[in-house]
């Protein structure tokens, strides 16, 4: 036997051994070794410390006694009474917690109690004694008991975790009889699901026996395979039993019991307070209670010196006869007056003082008669009188200190905060109030309540002015995330929102989720990131396209890359992966892709256009297909999962991944297209904005990086038709509209103003469904953090995928084919817009140019309008004042007064735009591009 031999053999004996020392039943049986052992040393360090503690109990409570007397004797089952009622909970906990049942807040009540009970009789002695020794000596055994109670469960509850997720993981081990393949063991199959497993029967790779294909998931020839419970591609149908039931002949009517409506009155009747109907508003109101009952001495205390000052205000207004001398100087006749203001005034001061006399003789005849307790009777009404006088009312809040220290934050989000935060940042009147929907409550590491805004405000704007919201409230816009609820529950002036203690950003990132899984649907949606309430946030991929845009060394090739390995661990998916950073980055994506490139060289970019031409070809090829298809395998003209892992139908889910897409859309390499000449970048945006359009119905995935989201770089046909966005910081909102689309930083969403230290934070707008809601129209999010090694190891696992399947194909198989290439069907397909090589724009329009020319359409030609107001645009446009100005300036339009005429004959003076400096603007924005373009071309 050779060396090699030998290894192979120590290899196989090796991978038997870790097959049975991973098998969860050797797992179960070493863990329940270790709980046995926990178990008996804290039962022995309870036991010990309780047994320490009923000497000094005994001691405690026979003080004073004679020994060997029947109370001395009596004091013995004091200590014992206790510790027996704790030992048989912590008794039915061990079970409980074994197999993670949840035990009621009476059980912890009790314990806690006992525990207490026990550390005071130990303790009550060394404390009236005042020996720091001593209390040390007698508060460590309880102490360590009450640890060790506490501790037990949790260490019970996480062994049986240890068992669950050795469960997860059970390999399959091949055994002498076994077919080709056997199915893998899932703990998530429902009843319905293993019956339906039971009755079928399967051939290798677990499909019906009369296809014979193996698919991931099923262990056969291939190898040994692993899978999770929901790592299956696709999920077996439930079966269901029952009858037929002809619904349509008329129904009895099931009377609801009297119990059921009064219960369904009370849940949603104004009258009764919200709090007494769920049980987190009452738990917050008996916090808000608490609350106001501790901080009720120190409030008292100020209203009582708030209303001795408003006392003491009012009589120095009435002995000064302040209202005479003031009617006096307003009539001009003060020097008239001013011997009756004098001898009033006079008048007062003899009448202040008689009182003064009158009520200390008053209050020594009352101590001489009652004593002192009618004198705190008396002054104790006094102060409440004060108190009342003092209160503080909405609109005056008395006397403030010119400088009165920093704002923060009131931890209890008082609704008066919150009410006096919306007033200073002006999104609603002084006069006008809030409408509490939810009552503050905690919501993860911060405060969520949901307000109504006074009639005729909008949800909107509180969006979009989240800057001043959060500088009134004192936290950092970070923090405060503000939402329009939506749907059924909510209307334009409902908001939500979520103020966070602290800067939720400033943690280490997470680890991406998908390392844990044996392989990915692509159909699901992916992993990407944790939003601001500590969410985690999917991305769906399939049906639609995502552009990612940032500045440099901000996390954008991060993020992309994490699209990519949800697509990567699914085994049937095509990937095309083109580089143009040349770096190392997606290097291991040449693991498992169709093709793959790296490189900024024009020949990398020529190829990318062979790459294009080809998929457009492969688009068309689908639909024709598909146009042949039952209704049964293709219900609409769009692939399904069952058609995507269909191998004779060869119309898998195909994504094309390309870093720095700005270098091919820059690219000025003449290219030769049916005999018209145009650049190679003029060519790779026409046929990315086809695919973009066309493809995701055949089941094209198209991801576009860039490090320049600029206008001119990323055509605005191109952007229109990309629908998932992510913006990580930028240097301006232009930059994030471009990304976003337009208008949205006017919407509350700029990635310009995220934190250099927010590295893989950025703004999410999602095409599709994800756990923070479907209406949700952005959200920010931190990307799971997913390193070159972690990255390296999804490709690997995606390769050993795509070979235990078969579909290892292209560039990951050593078969770098050359695309063959039809310009002519490339053409006519993507000519459907307008012929490529014709005559084009030669730029593009700014933003708000371009805005204005779709709206005003026939109005900018000769024949249309003269002038057009300021609030018609506004309001068409959906932008702010001050940011339609800035951009109109920008393009050099000034705006300027106008008389027009209202609709009811009124006519008035407005501002606004005069479409002649517009159509100067367009022509010069025109010919600027076009002279661009002309210096720029090779």
């Amino acid at each position: 036997m050779n060396r090699a031999q030998r290894l192979a053999q120590d290899a196989a004996e090796a991978a038997e051994v870790r097959a049975y020392q991973t098998d969860p039943d050797v797992v179960a049986l070493r863990i329940e070794r270790v709980r046995r052992q926990v178990d008996w040393m804290c039962w022995s360090g309870i036991v010990l410390g309780l047994a320490f503690t009923m000497t000094n109990v005994q001691g405690f409570a026979s003080a004073g006694t004679r020994p060997g007397s029947l109370p001395w004797l009596a004091a013995w089952v004091l200590d014992p009474t206790v510790s027996l009622v704790l030992l048989a909970i912590l008794r039915a906990e061990q079970v409980t917690a074994r197999y993670q049942v949840r035990t009621g807040v009476w059980v912890r009540r009790a314990k806690w109690f006992t525990l207490a009970a026990t550390y005071v009789m130990n303790t009550w002695t060394s404390f009236a004694a005042g020996e720091a020794a001593a209390i040390v000596l007698h508060s460590v055994p309880p102490l360590v008991v009450f640890v060790a109670v506490e501790a037990i469960t949790d260490l019970r509850d996480k062994l049986t975790d240890a068992v669950l997720v050795a469960a997860e993981r059970r390999p399959v081990h091949r055994r002498p009889g076994d077919g080709c393949c056997s199915p893998i063991t899932s703990l998530s199959l429902g009843r319905a699901g293993r019956r339906k497993s039971r009755s079928r029967q399967r051939g290798c790779g677990g499909l019906p026996a009369a296809r014979g294909a193996c698919r991931p998931g099923w262990r056969g020839r291939c190898g040994r395979r692993w899978a999770m419970a929901d790592s299956l591609p696709v999920k077996a149908d439930p079966v269901f039993d029952g009858e037929l039931v002809d619904d349509t002949l008329p129904q009895p009517r099931r009377r609801e019991p009297k119990t059921n409506r009064f219960v369904r009155w009370w849940r949603h009747s104004p009258r009764v307070p919200l709090w007494l109907k769920s049980k987190p508003q009452a738990v917050q109101a008996g916090k808000d209670a608490v609350v106001g009952l501790v901080k009720s001495p120190w409030r008292y205390v100020g209203a009582v010196v708030r209303g001795l000052v408003v006392g003491v205000r009012w009589w120095r207004g009435w002995v000064t006869v302040r209202d005479y001398r003031t009617a006096a100087e307003e009539s001009e006749k003060l020097a008239d007056k001013f011997t009756e203001i004098r001898a009033l005034t006079l008048f007062r001061w003899k009448v202040t003082g008689a009182v003064l006399v009158v009520a200390a003789v008053g209050v020594a005849i009352v101590d001489l008669v009652y004593g002192t307790d009618s004198l705190w009777i008396g002054g104790a009404a006094a102060s409440m009188a004060l108190a009342i006088l003092g209160r503080k009312k909405d609109g005056s809040p008395g006397r403030k200190p010119a400088l009165a220290g920093p704002r923060t934050l009131t931890w209890t989000m008082d609704p008066q905060v919150l009410v006096d935060a919306f007033r200073d940042a002006k999104l609603i009147g002084k006069d006008e109030a809030l409408r509490l929907v939810e009552r503050a409550t905690r919501v993860g590491d911060g405060w969520a309540v949901t307000v109504d805004l006074p009639a005729t405000r909008k949800a909107a704007d509180v969006v979009k002015n989240r800057d001043a919201l959060a500088s009134a409230l004192a936290v950092d816009e970070v923090q405060l995330i503000v939402e329009r609820v939506r749907g059924n529950g909510g209307h334009a002036g409902r908001v939500s929102m979520w103020v966070a203690d602290e800067d939720p950003y400033a943690s280490p990132p997470l680890r991406t989720p998908l390392l844990g899984v044996a392989q990915w649907d692509a159909w699901r949606p992916i992993p990407f990131g944790r939003d601001a309430r500590d969410r985690r946030i999917d991305l769906p991929l399939v049906w639609t396209s995502l552009l990612v845009g940032a500045i440099p060394r901000q996390g954008k090739t991060f993020a992309a890359r994490l699209a990519a390995a949800g697509l990567i661990l699914d085994a049937w998916v095509r990937l095309y992966v083109a580089d143009f950073k040349a770096g190392k980055d997606w290097d291991a994506a040449g693991l498992v892709a169709h093709r793959f490139m790296s490189g900024d060289e024009p020949e990398h970019v020529l190829a990318l256009v062979g790459w294009l031409i080809e998929l457009v070809g492969e688009v068309q090829a689908r639909f024709r297909r598909m146009r042949d298809l039952d209704d049964l395998t293709c219900p609409e003209s769009k692939v399904t999962p069952e058609m995507s892992r269909d191998k004779t139908l060869n119309m898998p889910i195909t994504a094309i991944f390309i870093d720095e897409i700005q270098v091919p859309l820059e690219d000025r390499t003449p290219v030769d297209v049916q005999g018209k000449k145009l650049t190679a970048g003029e060519y790779v945006g026409e046929l990315l904005t086809w695919l973009a359009k066309k493809g995701p119905a055949a089941g094209i995935v198209l991801v576009l990086a860039t490090q320049r989201p600029d206008s001119k770089t990323i055509p605005s046909g191109l952007r229109a038709v990309l629908g998932s966005r992510f913006a990580l910081r930028v240097m301006d909102w232009r930059d994030s509209n471009i990304v976003l689309g337009e208008q949205m930083n006017t919407r509350g969403f700029d990635s310009s103003r995220l934190l250099p230290s927010h590295k893989g934070v950025g703004i999410l707008r999602p095409d599709g469904d994800t756990s923070a809601g479907a209406d949700v129209l952005a959200m920010t999010v931190r990307t799971y953090y997913m390193p070159n090694e972690d990255w390296r190891t999804i490709c690997e696992q995606g390769r050993t995928l795509r070979e235990a399947a078969g579909t290892l194909t292209g560039h990951a198989a050593g078969q770098d084919t050359v695309p063959v290439l039809d310009h002519a069907a490339a053409v006519k397909a993507i000519g459907a817009g307008h012929a490529v090589g014709e005559a084009q724009p030669p730029g593009e329009l700014p933003e708000v140019l371009a805005s204005l020319v779709e709206y005003l359409g026939d109005d900018l030609g000769p024949d249309g309008r003269d002038f057009v107001p300021t609030a018609e645009l506004l309001d068409v446009l959906e932008i702010d004042s001050r940011t339609f100005a800035q951009e109109m300036a920008e393009v050099g339009c000034r705006p300027t007064r106008d008389r027009v005429t209202s609709e009811d004959g009124e006519t008035r003076q407005v501002r606004g735009y005069r479409t002649a400096e517009i159509r100067s603007a367009i022509s010069r924005a025109t010919a600027g591009a076009s002279i661009a373009d002309e210096d720029g071309r090779p």
